[in-house]
């Protein structure tokens, strides 16, 4: 059984100014949690570097 949520954003989807935006913003978040998973992963390099 899925919640109002996920049938809501069916049916805005179906908008094709929502959807765009909806794309245009999930790509943002991605591209923003990979950077800062990135520079985590590069961060604890550093530090274990500093370590040793």
């Amino acid at each position: 059984m899925r919640s109002i949520f996920w049938n809501d954003l069916q049916e805005y989807l179906k908008k094709p100014e929502y959807l765009r935006e909806y794309v245009a913003q999930s790509v943002r978040v991605t591209t923003t949690d990979r950077l800062i998973n990135a520079l985590t992963a590069e961060a604890c390099a550093i530090e274990r570097k500093q370590r040793t």
